[in-house]
């Protein structure tokens, strides 16, 4: 069942007119290079992004029409940025994501996330790794249907990096489309779908398999897989194979 329908999603400069759909109970790798587009493609699907244009829709509602305090229940997106300025509580910033108080909701993520000691800490003084679960914690709190994350398994040890998709796996099962910008493609074997996006466009979406051992791939991040690691692709192949 499709929970996003993101049609002509663009933003001058950076993402080219661009189609999407998002399923619900579906986990999506974005992937792409350094500047080929990730970003513009999450906010311009979160409807975050001055001067981006095109229609989206959370089921059968115009995501344009939604009053703010309902927007929350449909829709959320977690930024690249970790930075906090607040002098408040890791446990209350999780709160802010809610349109109305659930202690035991605001618990239940505490918990998932392995927060407990940090909870009554100012979040300004965590880490950036223990920001980061705080923050996803924020954005998960008012359980959107539909969640768009940039890098949210970056600036943590590798045991959050599975944990956090352990997460969201959990949430998926419960019928909310999940997509999320990654750069560790060892991870993509987690997902259910890739969309690999360069220049401004999607390029590809596959499932990871295919995605793994696409071309597309090989020429957006110049390495190819190679028995359990990575073939680096020097630049005489590049120009040979065009």
């Amino acid at each position: 069942m499709t929970a996003l329908l993101a049609s002509g999603i663009g933003i001058p400069g950076r993402l080219q007119p661009t189609d999407v759909q998002l399923n619900a109970g579906q986990l999506t790798a974005v992937i792409g290079p350094n500047g080929g587009g990730k970003t513009s493609l999450l906010r311009a699907a979160a409807g975050v992004e001055q001067g981006a244009s095109g229609k989206l829709w959370v089921g059968d509602e115009a995501l344009e029409d939604v009053p703010p305090i309902r927007r929350a229940g449909l829709l959320g997106f977690l930024p690249a940025a970790r930075d906090v300025p607040w002098s408040i509580s890791a446990r209350d910033v999780i709160a802010l994501g809610l349109p109305r108080p659930d202690r035991e909701g605001v618990a239940e993520l505490i918990e998932m996330l392995e927060l407990g000691r940090l909870a009554e800490r100012p979040v300004n003084q965590l880490s950036t790794g223990e920001r980061a679960r705080v923050l996803l914690g924020r954005v998960l709190a008012p359980r959107p249907r539909v969640l768009l994350l940039d890098e949210p398994c970056s600036n943590v040890d590798p045991y959050w990096a599975h944990r956090i998709l352990d997460v969201l796996h959990s949430v998926a099962a419960q019928g909310t489309a999940i997509a999320l910008s990654i750069h560790d493609l060892g991870l993509l074997t987690l997902f259910d779908r890739v969309l690999l996006v360069e220049l401004g466009r999607v390029q590809l979406d596959a499932e990871p398999a295919r995605a793994l051992a696409s071309s597309e791939l090989r020429a957006a991040f110049r390495i190819e897989p190679q028995g359990s690691g990575w073939r680096i692709i020097p630049p005489e192949d590049r120009q040979s194979s065009r």
